[in-house]
C-alpha cells in the first residue's frame, strides 16, 4: 500500500482522510471492502471508498 495524500482534519479543513494506492481497482477493493471495512466497522465517521480517475486509475479513500 502506497500513500498517496492524507490530512489529519480540523475544524476549518474538515474530515481528515487518506488516499492510498494498491494496485488495480480489483487488488484495491479487496482491501478496502474484504479487509479495511470489516476491520473498522462499528468507529463512527469511518468512511472507506474506491475511486476511479482517468478511466483507470484507482485510489481507494479513507475518510474519518
Amino acid at each position: 500500500m502506497e500513500t498517496l495524500a492524507s490530512c489529519q482534519g480540523s475544524k476549518e479543513k474538515g474530515n481528515g482522510f487518506m488516499y492510498f494506492y494498491y494496485g488495480d481497482w480489483r487488488k484495491i477493493s479487496s482491501l478496502a471492502f474484504g479487509v479495511l471495512a470489516p476491520a473498522l466497522h462499528g468507529i463512527e465517521g469511518i468512511i472507506v471508498s474506491v475511486e476511479m480517475f482517468n478511466e483507470s486509475e484507482s485510489m481507494g479513500k479513507l475518510s474519518f
